[in-house]
């Protein structure tokens, strides 16, 4: 088996910036499966040909888990999908097996293979007017390599939007270098004065974007600032020929265990947007757990 590091030209979606990819080779057809783990974001259940034996697969998800644990201490999450599967995978019931928390969860998308005026008679019918709106009151940029100066300045609007610094210099600087290196782009607002007001920082892989982080001024939560650079991202995506792009996960109040109030809200926020919505099984191993 052999650990790469994905990049944007995989033949796969992966929309983290740090991720490992297993390969295996299949024995007698030469052929690869693929498993993605992601840091800081969930991974994904291995991808097989379709002539692979059952013998082979249960190895091959055998050696991936023990690895993805060797790579992560035994911390780590995982996501089976229901897009064309019928019944569980052997990935999903050797993590449950193995005394891994399985959970249900939510994923929010926009189908990129949808002309821009379909994707956006999808959006919520209040959001197209606060687009037009936020067009008059920011300048709006989309950054394909961020200087450092602009990466500081939203760090420290990120830090005065949470109220306290939530993320470690490292994984700022590893964003920066996700941009410079193609990976991720960056929309930003200024406002008249040219003072930068929001953004909003995308990750991206050949087939699929994903909304990593997002920041604001909080005097200014009344102005449609974030509804202006999601649909700048939208354009970019496109631009881009990406096929999907994943806002984030929803939540309800009758999750559990319960989600707060601005975890709800950002949800509504985002599901605004949804063309799609996917359910997943997500399970989670705390570390420790012999596989």
């Amino acid at each position: 088996m052999i650990p790469t590091t994905a990049t944007p030209s995989e033949s796969f979606s992966d929309a983290s910036a740090n991720a490992t990819v297993i390969q295996a080779v299949l024995p007698h057809t030469g052929k690869l499966c693929r498993s993605s783990i992601c840091f800081g974001e969930s991974s994904f259940n291995t991808l097989f040909p379709r002539d692979a034996s059952a013998k082979t697969i249960k190895s091959i998800v055998t050696r991936c888990h023990a690895l993805a644990a060797a790579f992560t201490g035994g911390a780590y999450a995982c996501l089976e999908l229901f897009f064309a599967t019928l019944g569980l995978s052997e990935w999903y019931l050797k993590a449950v097996r193995a005394s891994a928390v399985a959970t249900i969860v939510r994923e929010i998308f926009i189908d990129l293979g949808m002309y821009v005026p379909k994707i956006r008679t999808a959006f919520l019918r209040r959001y197209k007017p606060l687009i037009l709106m936020g067009e008059w009151l920011s300048s709006v940029t989309v950054c394909r390599n961020t200087p450092a100066e602009v990466r500081d300045e939203f760090r420290s609007l990120h830090r005065e939007a949470a109220g306290r610094g939530t993320r470690s210099p490292e994984s700022w600087l590893r964003q920066h270098e996700a941009i410079i290196a193609g990976s991720a782009f960056f929309v930003y607002l200024r406002d008249a004065d040219g003072r930068m007001v929001g953004g909003g920082l995308f990750h991206v892989s050949r087939d699929e974007g994903l909304y990593a982080v997002g920041a604001y001024d909080r005097a200014l939560f009344d102005k449609p600032l974030g509804h202006l650079v999601q649909s700048h991202a939208v354009n970019e995506m496109k631009r881009r020929g990406l096929k999907w792009y994943k806002i984030g996960a929803s939540a309800y109040p009758g999750d559990s265990p319960r989600p707060s109030d601005k975890e709800i809200a950002i949800s509504h926020f985002k599901q605004g947007f949804a063309t799609h919505h996917f359910a997943a099984l997500r399970f989670e191993f705390a570390g420790g757990a012999e596989r």
